[in-house]
């Protein structure tokens, strides 16, 4: 897992919006470990073939070994690449103070398990893990991160009222993509709890994302944005 599902897409648009106006002829290769492009498949196959087909070359499944800067090259399960500007996105984890604290028991020891019900650790009961910090199925996202706050603030309510978790809790992770520096698209996807797995499962029929990206949902996702921090940090 790591931070932001879209986040490294979206970041090669915007790069690409930049170069297609500053270096026309530059090109940027997109490399993604994942064996496709994992979210928002539709809108950013089409932005990387009709928006910037001269300047993106997408490439999947491709794992980085190393990194050479002085010969600025990468090494790669596909063989050596050159570049003369890398951006890389290294493996994510939790905080140090996640593995220090021994939270951190996923098989990696990236990230800290938890009871969805409640966010209580798998490792520690007494202490509430959420956001990015913890793993579970969901995104790693603010405002995926703003749902489980309020599931966990909801659980201990109950408990300290000597009350059990809400056994059916429902998150909603949603989220808009940049595309231009003046066009946007969005996605949606809500998770219920599946009590026989134990964990949140997304819910297919509640789940959408934007046919393409317009200058209107640019606009909205500023407010959308302001909506969160306001109701976040209150």
């Amino acid at each position: 897992p790591y931070r932001c599902p879209p986040g490294p897409y979206e970041r090669a648009c915007l790069i690409a919006d930049w170069l297609k106006e500053k270096k026309p002829r530059a090109k940027l290769i997109l490399l993604d470990a994942n064996s496709d492009i994992a979210v928002e498949k539709e809108n950013f196959q089409r932005a990387f073939t009709e928006l910037y087909g001269d300047i993106i070359e997408y490439r999947n499944g491709v794992e980085i070994a190393s990194v050479d800067p002085g010969r600025k090259t990468l090494a790669t399960n596909g063989g050596p690449i050159h570049a003369d500007v890398v951006n890389l996105i290294p493996q994510q984890r939790a905080a140090a103070l996640v593995a220090k604290t021994g939270l951190a028991t996923d098989k990696q020891a990236r990230f800290a398990p938890v009871d969805v019900l409640s966010y209580a650790s798998s490792a520690a009961p007494t202490v509430h893990v959420i956001g990015d910090a913890c793993a579970t199925t969901q995104p790693m996202a603010g405002q995926m991160a703003n749902q489980q706050a309020k599931v966990c603030a909801d659980a201990l309510t109950r408990i300290f009222a000597g009350h059990e978790p809400d056994v059916a809790p429902v998150t909603n992770s949603a989220c808009y993509s940049t595309i231009t520096r003046s066009e946007a698209g969005w996605m949606t996807a809500v998770f219920q709890y599946d009590p026989a797995a134990h964990v949140m499962k997304p819910m297919a029929a509640a789940s959408a994302a934007s046919q393409g990206w317009t200058r209107e949902n640019f606009k909205q996702m500023s407010k959308w944005f302001d909506a969160l921090m306001a109701d976040t940090f209150a």
